[in-house]
Order: structure tokens, then C-alpha cells, then sequence
């Protein structure tokens, strides 16, 4: 129930979601006053959260910032969150996201030594599955070409952050895993890692796909050039602010 609460809550919290609801309003309502209330609204919210610097500035302060190869001692287990993949059902493939950042990273960390082994966590974080089956279908992936099977582990249950911790901590416990690294996006380590480490779950982190590098640079067009990309970028970092407090409250950090 809680998993499909937390999409409807989500969904509501898009940025765009408000500018329709607005703009609805705007033409359905007689009221002349509430007209030009509602209007005025709809162009504040549209310039402020399609203003590139304005969520540069607040990413920057929320992600947690990159930490450099080299500075990284020696690991035993990186454990991967998933949110990397889409399946595209008439190509019969994986289809990459973003977040696939996450995996590619761990793929260096493997190769030079930094980790011994891969655990990718996580199913579906969709309400209907979309036979998505990240976790495993990666690993036929990184098998296909020529990883070991045996250092690429999977935890195949988890729909949310939460999870992934809960049932990676099963996996962990029975198989002695210790000394672990955990790779996810900068602004979903945050959360991520308070998750893990209120399991009892030490962890190092490692986090990839910034969207802010640690030095802020801004540039004169993200101050004055509307971006229908920055509108994405707060859905994902309201998403991210919200989910650390609902988390808080319902006592998983």
C-alpha cells in the first residue's frame, strides 16, 4: 500500500503536473479576480522551475558529491542500486537510462581491482511491472560478455530504495558479504545511504551521474534561458527531498 501511495504522492509533486492543474483551472474558472491569480501563478511556477541556474544551485546543495578513484581503498562488495534500464519489449533489449552511470562505474571499479564483486538490487520500481526484471536481466547482460557469474550477485525482490536495503541485507548476512561500497546516483545517495546504514549496514559511498560537479559553475544562459529539461531535474530532486522525509518518518533513515 505504501509503495502505491508513494507513486500518487509522486506524481503530484511534478513541477509540469502544476502548470497543467494551473492552466486548467485558469480556463475553467468565471471569476475574473481568480483568473488573473491563477495566470500570474502559472507563469511564476513556469520561469522558476524552468530556470536551469535556480536548480543548478539547489542540486549542488542536496547530491552528494563524487569521490575519486583513486582516493578509494580496496573493496570486497559494491552493491548497485538499480533505476539504470527501461525494456524495450519489440527490440527484445535493454534500453539505457541515465542512471546507467551507475553500473558503468562499477564496471571500472571491477576491472582495475577497487571491487571483487557486483551486487545489483532491485526489480521494478513501477506499480506494474513492465516485465522490467532489472536486476537480473543486467546480469545476463555482464555474463554475455564474459563477467563471472559467480561476482555478479543480484537481489531480485525490491521495488524501492527501502528494499533494496532490506533484501540486500539478506543477501549480505548469509553470504558473509562485508567491507562494501554503495554506488547510486548523487542526488539519491543521500537517502541511500541513511537507509543502508539504519539497517546496520556499513557502507563507503560511491556516487555517479552528478548532475552539479563539487565546484558550482554557472553559466550566463542557465540564468536567463527557460530549460524544459530543468523541469525533469526538480521532479527527480523534489522526489528525492520528499522521499528523505517520508523515509524519516516512517522511520527507515
Amino acid at each position: 500500500m505504501f509503495f502505491i501511495l508513494s507513486k500518487i504522492v509522486y506524481f503530484f509533486l511534478q513541477p509540469l503536473v502544476w502548470v497543467i492543474v494551473l492552466l486548467v483551472l485558469t480556463i475553467l474558472i468565471k471569476s475574473v479576480k481568480w483568473k488573473k491569480r491563477l495566470g500570474i501563478s502559472t507563469v511564476v511556477i513556469t520561469l522558476v522551475f524552468s530556470n536551469p541556474a535556480l536548480l543548478k544551485v539547489c542540486l549542488h546543495g542536496w547530491e552528494i558529491h563524487a569521490v575519486k578513484t583513486e582516493e578509494l581503498k580496496d573493496y570486497q562488495t559494491a552493491i548497485v542500486l538499480s533505476g539504470m534500464i527501461e525494456w524495450d519489449s519489440d527490440a527484445g533489449r535493454i534500453s539505457c537510462r541515465r542512471g546507467i552511470d551507475r553500473l558503468w562505474q562499477t564496471l571500472h571499479l571491477y576491472k582495475t581491482g577497487r571491487v571483487e564483486k557486483i551486487l545489483i538490487t532491485g526489480d521494478s520500481g513501477y506499480v506494474f511491472g513492465r516485465d522490467l526484471r532489472e536486476a537480473e536481466r543486467l546480469k545476463n547482460e555482464l555474463v554475455s560478455f564474459d563477467f563471472p557469474s559467480e561476482d555478479i550477485l543480484v537481489e531480485t525482490q525490491s521495488r524501492n530504495t527501502y528494499e533494496n536495503a532490506l533484501y540486500s541485507k539478506d543477501i549480505i548476512d548469509s553470504l558473509g558479504l562485508e567491507n562494501l561500497l554503495l554506488v547510486t546516483s548523487a542526488r539519491h545517495m543521500r537517502r541511500a545511504k541513511a537507509v543502508f546504514e539504519n539497517l546496520n549496514i556499513p557502507v563507503d559511498v560511491f556516487p555517479t551521474d552528478q548532475y552539479t560537479g563539487n565546484d558550482l559553475y554557472l553559466y550566463w544562459d542557465e540564468y536567463v534561458l527557460p530549460s524544459g529539461e530543468a523541469f525533469s531535474g526538480w521532479t527527480d530532486l523534489i522526489k528525492e527531498m520528499v522521499g528523505y522525509i517520508v523515509y524519516d518518518i516512517k522511520g527507515y533513515i
